[in-house]
């Protein structure tokens, strides 16, 4: 039997509270999709919905010829490496490739671990099933490009990093959803019965020094035509009753014309779907009356905006292009167009972080005499891997793991910045319990800020 399994690691350390909703896990969908194009049966576990045990791991190995485990930097490494351990008892024989924001952003460091034996760099639908095929067929891995894998003889082997495609060959994301039980990640929020994920585009051109996708993606932007986006999200409201999508997407509205096509598309083929996206507010004010119309009346009911800090000094170190007048006129324009808008914000940058708390608390309380229903989302900076912010946290004194169970508390409701007296982190703490921020998870932050 040609099984791959596809392992997505709980967030939490199993002590915490469960969260409100669980977002699908796409980067595994999005995997399982040219997986069974290629003729394997594809077993996604998602640890978040289920705390597997020892019996039901070693029963779901049966007949595989290939594990993947998806992680970012949190404590998915861990509850990651406890599921490849499982692996080494139950079948020693089957490859444990590593995949992600993580193992991409520090491949070597994760392939040292000796629980894991291919680390794939980037995007994984082309990779993956030359992979699944090389192991099933007992051959070597020497010529997928963008991974990397321990060799018996030649030790640790780099293979070339090429340029691949960010989706499948053939087919569409929706075609990986029947892997999964899409009833436990369909949920009410904003308003809407049934809402779930869907990510119709990849990467960003803009160079935010606090952001590792420009890192993961070089800079570049790939997103499906319009037609394939409304093929499938027809498909999910006819077949699933869905009547809303969140969009993933790190920048839905890059393409403007894109975008209107979309919505106008959707439009044309019965609406009845409401639909979310992430925009800079640069681009967002200087769309016309006409196009904000166009997309409304195609289903958009809310506009995600990366604010960061509401002070310019600060933005203008991270190089985020916009302003502060353009944030709060983005706030007026969802208002005037009936649209919501939701914003989200860090504190604690290494330049003066009581001054930037303080102005961006400031702009937040512009935004909401504004619109008191804009949803607002605060968070503590931590820096990320691939980013210019890592190198400054470093010269600033902090300290980072060398390990991968070391790197479990790098996250957002984690505060590891040695530069941020406690006086100032009560008083943010008391900002994030009044925003709600305070007890989301990673999960959680992802599936309100669009990034997965």
């Amino acid at each position: 039997m040609n099984r791959v399994v596809l392992f997505y690691p709980a967030l939490t350390n199993g002590e915490e509270s469960p969260t409100l909703y669980t977002a699908l896990p796409l980067s595994l969908v999005a995997l399982a999709a040219p997986l069974r194009a290629a003729s394997f049966d594809v077993e996604i576990l998602d640890e978040r919905l289920h705390r597997y045990t020892e019996e039901e791991i070693e029963k779901r190995l049966e007949g595989a010829v290939l594990a993947g485990i998806s992680a970012i930097t949190s404590y998915q490494l861990v509850n990651g490496l406890r599921f490849a351990r499982s692996i080494r008892r139950f079948a020693p024989h089957i490859p444990i490739v590593w995949g992600g924001w993580h193992p991409t952003l520090m491949p070597m460091e994760t392939l040292r671990h000796p629980l894991v034996d291919v680390v794939v760099v980037g995007q994984g639908e082309e990779i993956l099933p030359q992979l699944a095929k090389r192991a099933l067929d007992r051959r070597s891995f020497k010529e997928v490009p963008n991974v990397l894998y321990k060799d018996t003889e030649e030790g640790v082997v780099v293979n070339p990093r090429l340029e691949v495609s960010c989706y499948p060959v053939t087919g569409t994301p929706v075609d990986g959803y029947g892997c999964v039980d899409l009833e436990r990640y369909i949920h009410p929020q904003w308003g809407h019965r049934r809402v779930v994920g869907y990510e119709s585009s990849r990467g960003c051109p803009f160079q935010c020094d606090f952001c590792s996708i420009g890192a993961v993606y070089r800079q570049r932007w790939h997103g499906l035509p319009a037609d394939t986006v409304i093929q499938d999200i027809v498909r999910l409201r006819d077949v699933y009753g869905i009547d809303a999508i969140h969009f993933f997407d790190n920048n839905f509205f890059l393409d403007t014309c894109r975008a209107e096509r979309f919505a106008e598309g959707l439009a044309e083929n019965g609406g009845a779907v409401a639909w979310d996206g992430t925009v800079v507010a640069q681009q967002f004010v200087r769309f016309s009356p006409q196009s904000i119309e166009r997309l409304r009346r195609g289903g958009l009911f809310r506009v995600i905006v990366g604010g960061e800090s509401g002070d310019e000094e600060v933005l203008k170190k991270i190089h985020k292009a916009h302003t502060n007048e353009q944030i709060l006129e983005t706030a007026r324009r969802c208002k005037g167009y009936g649209l919501m808008s939701s914003f989200s914000f860090m504190v604690g940058f290494p330049w003066n972080p009581e001054q930037d708390t303080v102005r961006t608390i400031e702009l937040i309380e512009q935004i909401r005499n504004i619109d008191k229903n804009s949803e607002i989302l605060l968070f503590v900076f931590s820096p990320y891997l691939g980013t210019p912010l890592y190198e400054v946290a470093r010269q600033a004194g902090m300290v980072f793991p060398d390990s991968l169970e070391g790197w479990a508390n790098f996250t957002y409701d984690k505060v590891n910045t040695p530069w941020m007296p406690k006086r100032l982190m009560k008083r943010i703490d008391r900002y994030l319990r009044f925003f709600g921020t305070k007890h989301q998870s990673a999960d959680e932050e992802s599936f309100f800020r669009g990034f997965q």
